[in-house]
Formats: C-alpha cells, structure tokens, sequence
C-alpha cells in the first residue's frame, strides 16, 4: 500500500473515530430523557398518592386535587414530548451507528497492520463512506464545538501520547481551549 492510500484510511479511521464520540455524547443526553421521562411518569403517581389519600374530604383536598391535575398535565406533556421527538428511536440509532463505527476503527487498523489487497482497500472505503453518510443523517451538522471534541477525542484514540493536530501541533491531551480551527487547542506551531 502506497502513502497516500494509508493516509486516506488513516483519515477515515480519525473520522469513525470521532464520529464514535458524537454518538455515544448524543445517546447519553437521549438516555438521560427518556429516563427522567419514565421515572417521572412512573414516581410522580406513585409518591402523589398519599397526600391526595390523606388530604380527601379536608380544607386542603381541593389544593391537592388542583395540584395533581397540573402535574398530570405536565406529565402528559412529557410523554408525548418523547413520542413526537422518538427519544428512543433515536437513541437505538446513534446506538447502531456507534457500533459501525467501531467496526470501521477495527477494519482500519486490520488493514494498515496487513497492508491490505486494493480489492479490500476499495471495500473498506466503501463502508467508510456508507457509515458517514449515515453518521450526518442521525447527527446531523454537529456545530464547530462538537466538531473540535470529536476531533480531539478522535485524535486521543489514533495513537499514544505522542499524536498531534495536524495544524496547530497542540496534543489532545493537554487541551487549553485556543485558536485551532481544528482541534480547538492553543496552537504550539503554526503552518506557513
């Protein structure tokens, strides 16, 4: 395999690998809402029962009943906030498409550790380009702050401690928010 061929598979595995840390960010954040969504639609009765058993037939009972009917609203709202949105679905995609992209990361590293046939070379660049396709579909146009974690994140799992932004030079580990356009790290050198 020739330079340019390993450093195209290099840049797709860099890609896989950051795109891995976009999904797994966003399933997080789904995760968290469909959670918070079931435990409240599940505890809010639950623990709303006992003072509205208490409380029936006192000064306070209509207080009560006005309260858990805004609650139960709310919580209306909620669940179908996470229907209409498909919290879930779109947790299970990002989940799918996590996994491909590990795969692509193991692929990669298989054919720069066997230098692989151009027939395997051509098949995995395929699936690369397949896998970012479906990548922009569940992630959409990650915003630029995104675009730098990932990158950095990417970047950290590419090698040891020894990777660098291609631009700035800075090293992911030692992140101080800067300049690069990248990386998103103070530059150490600059290009000319």
């Amino acid at each position: 395999m020739d330079d340019s061929v390993i450093k195209i598979i290099t840049q797709k595995k860099l890609d896989s690998l950051g795109a891995k840390h976009l999904h797994v960010r966003a399933r997080k954040k789904l995760n968290r809402y469909n959670l918070a969504a079931d435990i409240l639609a599940i505890a809010v009765p639950v623990l709303y029962f006992v003072p509205r058993y208490l409380l029936k037939g006192t000064q306070y009972g209509t207080y009560v009943e006005a309260g858990w009917e805004c609650i139960a609203a709310v919580l209306i709202v909620l669940i179908v906030a996470k229907i209409a949105c498909k919290w879930e679905e779109r947790a299970q995609s990002h989940s799918k498409l996590l996994g491909e992209n590990i795969s692509l990361v193991r692929q990669a590293d298989e054919l720069l550790i066997e230098s692989g046939l151009p027939d395997t070379v051509q098949l995995f660049l395929r699936l690369a380009e397949k896998s970012e396709t479906a990548d922009r579909e569940v992630i959409g146009e990650p915003s630029d702050k995104d675009k730098r974690y990932a990158y950095r994140e990417g970047l950290k799992e590419l090698g040891d401690s020894s990777v660098r932004c291609d631009i700035c030079g800075a090293s992911p580990w030692k992140f101080k928010p800067g300049s690069c356009q990248l990386c998103g790290n103070t530059p150490i050198k600059m290009n000319a």
